[in-house]
């Protein structure tokens, strides 16, 4: 297991770039919320893999946080590591 403080004490807090790295990944590493939902305000049309797929208004959509995480612009090439 991955001992975040252990790594905050080696920061070096005055690098801007190094702290926001720090806390994405903090937060990566444990979500605080699993999930959270929307309500479609409008019909709207989404491609999910190769496929168009058409959202009613009103629509409770299930959006899990750990997909959040595994955004390679984000988190760099390593992110499933």
């Amino acid at each position: 297991e991955i001992k975040v403080e252990n790594i905050w004490d080696q920061l070096n807090l005055n690098d801007r770039e190094e702290v926001k790295r720090y806390i994405y990944e903090c937060g990566r590493l444990r979500h605080p919320v699993s999930n959270t939902h929307k309500v479609a305000l409008e019909d709207f049309t989404a491609k999910i893999g190769k496929k168009d797929v058409l959202f009613k208004k009103g629509t409770i959509i299930f959006i899990p946080m750990l997909l959040a995480s595994i955004d390679e612009g984000v988190y760099g090439k390593s992110t499933f590591e």
